[in-house]
């Protein structure tokens, strides 16, 4: 309960406070702070804190729309029945800060030569990367990137502690709002012209949509995400949606390679959201060779139980189309128990190294690992000077001389497999190599980082051979 009289409530907490109970979201005083729970479903909610010491952030609030967003759990993203509309914060990665409208900038130059405003501003709305769909079922949806809109950068800010680094750091540019501010909002509540202080980040921002409840607006955001952020990945942009767990830092980018331009376009496809989330892990663990490689090498991990599956189906239909498999059935019997043990087994798998073979077998071709490894010049002297990896593997990916009988696609998942085992294994399995495991921090472990990209475009190409057809309903 509140101590506090009415008289010491400024107006436009009221106001909040109105709008809070036309909306049906809670609110209270504790310790002069209105606390707003925003919900995120029926038993959960995510709780704003608001200073009555403050009322400057009070006014900025009162100018969005807050009270009909609902907050997506997991993330920091909101969702609106009403405005048919879902927006999350998008993380970039790179060694170095950029400011989010650079960022953008940077990202329209990337994907089609030039940006479309000069406009310097971080508060720019009209920097906005737009895609429609072709397709009847999703025709009318709007999916964009571009800045925070002032709803999200408020409901998420505010969620964080009045004492939290970031709040102080704003205090002065606050206060320097706060006459310009309060001199226009007085007559003219609940409007003003102000932009929000707050530093604002890159989010996407899907409308037009029907949403039924949180769960579909959470599912709607994960199958969109992940495929506008795995192209993104195929384009050198390091991005995943932002988990409400992450420590708050600034939006950042990592432009990986100078590629040709490349286009997005409206998600045609749906990848599933546990190896996904593995991929954007992985690709977030900067100077983590070992811990990097190891995601990665889980991500492709998590599809052995189908792949193994398929290889299994495949052998059991190619023995008995074979008209002699029933002449000796004990011995026939025997033969292909013997053929599909490798891929039967606890989780679908009994022998990880012909699983990992036949994933990468189903998902790509010996010239496609051949093509990636060559687009890169240092990256093909790399894995065809032995001199230069020898410290980390014993297995080539090219045959001395690339023979023409060379497997490629075999030869890389040895070769995985080789390193995964001197990561993990205390004793080296399945293998002739007396060389010493990969440790943390050693001259080794940094030598990964060709493997690691090798590692990330097979995780990829598995993702992509495992999408299905985007459902939103």
């Amino acid at each position: 309960m509140s101590d506090l009289n009415n008289e010491e409530i400024p107006m436009v907490f009221k106001k909040i406070e109105e709008r809070c109970k036309i909306a049906k979201i809670t609110t209270e005083y504790v310790s002069r702070r209105l606390l707003i729970n925003i919900p995120i479903d029926n038993n959960q909610f995510k709780q704003l804190k608001l200073s009555l010491d403050r009322e400057t952030e009070a006014l900025l609030l009162v100018e969005t729309n807050f009270d009909k967003f609902f907050c997506i759990n997991d993330y920091k993203a909101i969702w609106s029945k009403e405005l048919g509309l879902i927006e999350a914060k998008l993380q970039f990665v790179s060694p170095l800060p950029r400011p989010p409208s650079a960022i953008l900038k940077r990202l329209l130059v990337s994907l089609y030569g030039s940006s479309e405003t000069n406009d310097d501003s971080e508060t720019n709305d009209d920097l906005r990367l737009v895609l429609t769909s072709s397709s009847e079922w999703h025709q009318n949806i709007q999916l964009s990137i571009g800045l925070t809109s002032q709803t999200l950068s408020l409901i998420d800010i505010f969620q964080e502690d009045l004492l939290h680094e970031k709040r102080q750091i704003l205090r002065r540019r606050l206060d320097r709002a706060r006459s310009v501010i309060q001199e226009y909002f007085r007559p003219h509540l609940p409007y003003s012209p102000y932009k929000s202080p707050y530093p604002t980040s890159i989010a996407i921002k899907i409308e037009n949509i029907q949403i039924n409840d949180h769960n579909h607006a959470r599912r709607i955001l994960e199958r969109i995400a992940n495929n506008i952020c795995l192209q993104l990945d195929i384009n050198g942009v390091s991005a995943y949606l932002e988990n409400e767990e992450q420590k708050n830092h600034s939006a950042n980018m990592l432009f990986r390679q100078s590629k040709p331009p490349i286009s997005l376009s409206f998600p045609e496809y749906q990848f599933e959201t546990k190896p996904m989330s593995l991929y954007w892990y992985a690709s977030a663990s900067i100077g983590m060779p070992l811990l990097q490689y190891l995601a990665y090498y889980q991500v492709i991990e998590y599809f052995f139980p189908s792949f193994a599956a398929i290889q299994t189906n495949d052998i059991i239909k190619r023995l008995l189309k074979d008209p002699s498999f029933m002449n000796d059935l004990d011995r026939n019997v025997s033969r292909l128990v013997a053929l599909i043990k490798p891929y039967i087994g606890k989780g679908g798998f009994a022998n990880e190294r012909d699983s990992l073979k036949a994933t990468i077998e189903h998902c790509m071709s010996s010239e496609e690992i051949s093509s990636f490894i060559q687009e890169e010049e240092s990256r093909n002297q790399f894995f065809k000077t032995k001199a230069q990896w020898k410290a980390i593997a014993l297995q080539n990916i090219f045959n001395e001389g690339n023979k023409p009988e060379n497997n490629v696609v075999l030869n890389t998942a040895l070769r995985i497999y080789e390193i995964r085992c001197k990561i993990v294994h205390t004793k080296l399995q399945d293998t002739d190599s007396q060389e010493e495991l990969l440790l943390p921090f050693s001259k080794e472990a940094n030598m990964l980082g060709y493997d690691i990209e090798l590692l990330r475009f097979v995780a990829r190409k598995v993702i992509i051979n495992s999408g299905q057809q985007l459902n939103l309903r």
